[in-house]
């Protein structure tokens, strides 16, 4: 259940971020913009990933 999330953590920032560096333009200021929003939205989605997978650990763990 956890695992069908990961897929969309990864896929989701990079997109976002090239869609963003086109819609601003592709200049520097846009490019430096689209990193670091696509970087950011990244490490959110991979510490949900990892949040969510630790309670589903964890409610396993407890069903045993």
């Amino acid at each position: 259940m956890v695992g069908a999330f990961l897929p969309f953590a990864l896929t989701l920032p990079p997109v976002f971020a090239i869609w963003l560096w086109s819609f601003l333009g592709k200049s520097g200021e846009a490019t430096v913009a689209a990193i670091l929003v696509g970087a950011s939205l990244f490490v959110a989605f991979k510490a949900l990933y990892a949040y969510f997978s630790l309670l589903f650990t964890l409610k396993q763990a407890g069903k045993d």
